[in-house]
């Protein structure tokens, strides 16, 4: 196993650390961002109505790499799984690259619904969002 692992944020190398696996955070400015809303992508710090956070996309990340390759995962999964809005969670979807993410509508309990799965493993959100969005998000709290 390395000594370092790629920050979830920017994917900066971090150094690993017993029990912070799900925390790789490279310093202080990825910390404040993983707490934010979703304005903070938009170089926006005030914080808005919206529920969804930075670490809800992380949970998403999570949740869609451990899903079998090939398997759809339901927005209202997700939904349920963050405990916020499914409009929230569509909203935050359509911020992810459709290189890393694929979309579409399929049935569930007898209605269409929106449903997700990874085309290739990200190792940080700059993968999922672009690294414009990303630099935005840090140069708030920088």
């Amino acid at each position: 196993m390395s000594d370092t692992a790629p920050c979830r944020i920017c994917g900066g190398e971090v150094p690993v650390r017993e029990r912070a696996w799900a925390h790789h955070l490279c310093d202080r400015v990825c910390t404040d961002v993983s707490r934010s809303g979703l304005r903070v992508l938009r170089g926006n710090r005030k914080r808005g109505a919206g529920q969804m956070r930075i670490r809800h996309l992380l949970m998403v990340m999570d949740r869609l790499e451990d899903a079998p390759e090939g398997e759809w995962v339901f927005a209202s999964t997700l939904s349920e799984m963050l405990d916020v809005g499914l409009t929230s969670v569509i909203t935050a979807m359509r911020l992810m690259d459709p290189l890393w993410v694929e979309t579409d509508y399929g049935r569930r309990d007898g209605r269409q619904a929106m449903r997700y799965r990874l085309l290739a493993r990200p190792d940080s959100l700059r993968d999922l969002l672009g690294g414009e969005r990303i630099d935005k998000a840090r140069s708030v709290f920088l």
